[in-house]
């Protein structure tokens, strides 16, 4: 075999697969050269044949493809037999020659004599540790043998790698490892203490390989004096690498699972803190690390100690050492280095989690101190690293506010020990830190503490007369002037909001605080996020009542401030343009706020009604005239924002009027309604105008959307004045609107009906026809285009408009519009085209929540005399509702019954139910004829009947259902 194998062409492909200059093409024809190579010719020729060679990247490519072979298993145990020779024999014959070699080739020399152990020991190499022991006579070697007990290591005796292995491979890894601890293991930390400190190479990769070995091994093998020894030589060494990697197997001896008193007996045998001292160099991560694992194995040591009395020896040496752990832990947290920083913070959190289990008598004293050096610790950490600038995108300060919340949740755990002691703290920190001359991190970092210090005492938030919380706000209220800084101005208004109480107790304060709301440090600021988060702040203290009405008394001044908002919109430099519709709404939301409050305390409030309405006014007018301008001048997102200010306008007057109390302002109701309806027509207008969106124009549609919005709210605010400008202007925007308008329209309706009833009867004449129409089209048109495969949008389309039209005949129904068009058509069916033919479609496809709405709508149109009288009613019945319903009850749905399912068939019930009972009316022999036609009682619809009262229904249902039944079969008889 070896004969077929041609080295020189190998050589020359791999000469141009690493050549940096060589094209893709090149590179492809080369790899695919190699391939076919390693499926021509057996794993092992390849191997012996590429090791002749002199070019090192062959000897790669023969021993990945060994490797390939064995883990693929290709390879039986005849050629691993010579895969091994061959390797043991190069490393003996050639590797001694080299006085280095890249640690590429070492690592995967090591690969391919660990994969080949671990299929053949014991059974076909019993002798692999024994004869691998023997190479050991030069650096080289010793590395390959290192770098194989690793990899070894991690293959088999991990056993979180071995969870998809088979039955057989778990237990020949399991042999492995049993043998590994009879033979291997002497024969590892031998070679271990040999090679430890020969070279910082060899001691890397040493540490590394024992490192994994740890987990598993007896702890005594680690323990022993003069391998501690070695590891905490190399812990003080110069390389910081070789440090690092050997306070890595010190954190393993730690970590290791073990009985607690073991765990204890061990910790105070390794004294860390003593011989690890605190460090400031690239190392220290790593002490870190170690010291934060340490504190917590000795707390869940502690913990499980404790719990017994004959181990209160144990207990107490494990407090000692928890106490120094706890120490180092705390310097920790003061390093600048974030990594550094999470394992203090980690270690300590969870000291403090566990301090009441602590608190024993002879204890207490130390826990109470160590907890207060914590709690001065922590907030000392708040102050960010000098050159933070809070801006999310920067990596090592994202960091920082995640582990600034860690330390809030200690002293969250701390203030529920020792409330008054925290509190008098985080006090000292602001007074020490609200100084002119502080500086802008010093200033951040109070009122940090100020804002989350609301988490932790959250019972004192309420009450901010006197106590913590008003002396903070006192504290930092006085010191506004000096939050010049985007953190600082963000954090500040935070805290207004959140403590907003407190100027309720202080009203004076109020024009002093508008005022900071309204500067370029506030709502006029530069920045986008700092002006939309304090505009969102301001409309959140408009919420607290008592501040809301003593803002009443500047609602000149906040009038003057949102004018040249609306102006804005048209100029494109103020406030206006600078702020999210969302956010302008809520702030026109707290300025209607203001004014409600205002009118409803005018004898308070400083302003007459006639003040205050001229203000309401304005402002709406204003508005108004700005959605007017020429098309060229209002762009439409433009259009959206002054859309979304006349919402934030209507709805505290919404909301009065909802609540009945428009008689509270009956002075100022006309007026205020009056400039509402003036509105009527641009929107109305506006809405013709965008009633398409273009192809997904997501200004169009916010356009469509807000204009809708504000409809709603004049629908409840001007009630009866509403309804004749909808008349005038429906039926021809019915005819433009795209389907995702025509649902908005048909949601606008069923409000409409719902508060009008049966005043709304001149509307919905004016507009059902079209509606139908309306219906049949787009539904036509959707299943006609997307006949084959319709996309899930499509049919998410088709249900929208079958629900919502079936919301608005059922409103229709129940509130008589619809019966006055039945009695004026005098037919059902040309009343209702829509209905059956294409809202429904075919029943197997109609949601269970449609299916029951038009039943609920049958019931409902059946219920009426008017309808019962009609002549057309009963070819209706038979030609489309006793199809239907038996339909509903055929259908798969039904195949097992839930919660869902019963609902539908308790409606379909209700109809059957109402159909018979209005027998008398429609004629007792056209049913019985009609039924009698009808396939309508068979044993799958008796078996459903009776699944449904076996099901424990309600009683007045399963009467119903029983009694239809036997109505249904007596008529059929």
């Amino acid at each position: 075999a070896t004969e077929e194998i041609d080295v020189p062409s190998i050589e020359a492909a791999l000469r141009v697969y690493y050549d940096g200059s060589s094209s893709q093409e090149m590179r492809r024809d080369a790899m695919e050269y190699l391939r076919q190579c390693q499926t021509r010719v057996p794993g092992q020729y390849i191997l012996e044949s590429c090791l002749h060679s002199e070019m090192p990247e062959a000897w790669l490519f023969g021993i990945d493809t060994a490797v390939q072979s064995v883990e693929g298993g290709v390879a039986d145990s005849a050629a691993r037999l010579k895969m091994r020779h061959v390797l043991l024999a190069y490393i003996s014959n050639r590797i001694t020659s080299f006085a280095t070699l890249p640690s590429y080739l070492s690592s995967k020399i090591a690969t391919a004599l660990a994969a080949i152990v671990k299929l053949d020991f014991p059974d076909y190499w019993p002798t692999a540790f024994c004869d691998l022991s023997s190479i050991l006579s030069s650096e080289v070697e010793k590395e390959i043998l290192l770098r194989f007990f690793a990899y070894l290591n991690d293959t088999i005796a991990h056993s979180e790698l071995s969870n998809g292995w088979t039955p057989e491979e778990r237990e020949r890894g399991q042999s492995v490892k049993d043998a590994m601890k009879e033979e291997a293991i002497p024969t590892f930390l031998s070679l271990i203490s040999t090679t430890i400190t020969a070279s910082p190479r060899l001691t890397e990769t040493a540490l590394f390989a024992l490192k994994g070995f740890i987990e598993w091994i007896d702890i005594s093998l680690v323990m022993e004096p003069n391998m501690l020894s070695l590891l905490f030589s190399i812990c003080h060494a110069r390389d910081a690498d070789a440090a690092i990697a050997s306070t890595g197997c010190l954190q393993e001896v730690i970590t290791k699972k073990m009985h607690h008193n073991k765990k204890i007996a061990i910790l105070s045998t390794l004294s860390l803190p003593s011989k690890l001292p605190f460090s400031e160099d690239a190392r220290t991560q790593s002490l870190a690390s170690i010291f934060c694992y340490g504190l917590i194995e000795l707390v869940q040591s502690f913990e499980k100690a404790l719990s017994c009395e004959a181990e209160k020896e144990y207990a107490d040496s494990c407090f000692s050492m928890m106490e120094a752990y706890a120490a180092r832990c705390m310097q920790y947290i003061g390093d600048d280095r974030m990594d550094v920083m999470a394992f203090g913070v980690e270690a300590i959190a969870y000291f403090v989690s566990k301090t009441k289990m602590m608190m024993g008598d002879e204890r207490q004293d130390i826990v109470w101190t160590r907890v207060q050096a914590i709690t001065t610790t922590c907030l000392a950490r708040m102050v960010a690293p000098e050159g933070f600038t809070f801006d999310d995108e920067e990596e090592d300060e994202e960091r920082f506010s995640s582990i600034r919340k860690e330390l809030m949740a200690v002293l969250g755990n701390i203030g529920r020990l020792i409330p008054d002691y925290t509190k008098e703290q985080m006090l000292s920190l602001m007074k020490e830190f609200l100084q002119e001359g502080s500086s802008m991190l010093q200033l951040e970092a109070a009122l940090y503490v100020c804002y989350h210090a609301g988490e932790i005492f959250r019972s004192e938030v309420e009450d901010l007369s006197g106590g913590f919380f008003h002396d903070c706000m006192v504290l930092i209220f006085k010191q506004a002037a000096t939050y010049t800084a985007s953190p600082t101005i963000s954090m500040y208004f935070e805290c207004v909001a959140r403590y907003g109480t407190f100027f309720a107790y202080d009203l004076s304060s109020l024009p002093v605080l508008l005022g900071q709301f309204f500067s370029p440090y506030g709502m006029y600021h530069s920045e986008k996020k700092v002006r939309e988060r304090v505009t969102y702040l301001f409309t959140r203290i408009t919420k607290v009542k008592p501040i809301c009405e003593g803002l009443t008394h500047y609602l000149r001044d906040i009038t003057s401030h949102l004018m040249p908002v609306i102006d804005g919109d048209k100029k494109g430099d103020r406030l206006a343009s600078k702020l999210s519709d969302q956010t302008k709404q809520s702030l026109f939301d707290a300025f209607s706020t203001i004014a409600v409050a205002s009118l409803l305390r005018t004898h308070e409030s400083g302003l007459s009604v006639d003040n205050v309405t001229g203000l309401v006014v304005s402002i709406i007018r204003t508005i108004a005239s700005a959605l007017e301008a020429p098309a060229d001048t209002c762009e439409p997102w433009m259009l959206s924002g002054l859309l979304s200010s006349l919402c934030g306008v209507s709805r505290p007057f919404d909301r009065l009027v909802s609540s009945g109390n428009w008689r509270d302002i009956e002075d100022a109701r006309s007026t205020i309604a009056s400039s509402f309806y003036s509105t009527y027509p641009v929107v109305l207008s506006i809405l013709s105008t965008y009633a398409s969106s273009l192809n997904g124009d997501v200004d169009r549609e916010a356009v469509q959307s807000k204009a809708f919005a504000y409809l709603h709210r004049l629908v409840d605010i001007l009630e009866d004045q509403a309804l004749p400008p909808l008349i005038t202007a429906f039926p021809q925007l019915l005819q433009k609107v795209d389907v995702r308008g025509f649902l908005s329209c048909l949601v606008f309706f069923n409000q409409i009906v719902s508060k009008f009833k049966v005043n709304s009867a001149a509307f919905v004449k004016s507009i059902f026809f079209i509606v139908a129409n309306r219906i049949c089209n787009d539904v036509e048109r959707l299943i006609s285009n997307n006949s084959e495969s319709p996309s899930s949008e499509v049919e998410r389309e088709i249900r929208e408009v079958r629900r919502t039209f079936g919301l608005f005949l059922y409103a229709s129904a129940a509130n008589e519009v619809l019966i006055l068009l039945i009695q004026e058509n005098h037919d059902v069916d040309t009343s209702l085209p829509p209905l059956f033919d294409c809202c429904l479609g075919r029943v197997g496809q109609v949601e269970s929540g449609l299916q029951k709405t038009y039943c609920a709508l049958i019931t409902t149109l059946l219920s009426r005399p008017a309808v019962l009288q009609n002549t057309e009613t009963g070819k209706w019945v038979q030609v489309k509702v006793f199809p239907f319903l038996y339909a509903v009850l055929s259908s798969r749905q039904f195949d097992e019954l839930n919660a869902e399912t019963l609902q539908v068939a308790s409606e379909v019930g209700r109809a059957f139910y109402q159909i018979w009972r209005g027998c008398g009316a429609l004629g007792q022999a056209d049913v019985i004829g009609f039924l009698a036609t009808l396939p309508i009682w068979s044993s799958e619809l008796e078996t459903t009947f009776t699944q449904i009262m076996d099901m424990g229904e309600p009683r007045r249902m399963r009467d119903t259902m029983r009694d239809l039944g036997r109505a249904l079969q007596q008529s059929l008889k």
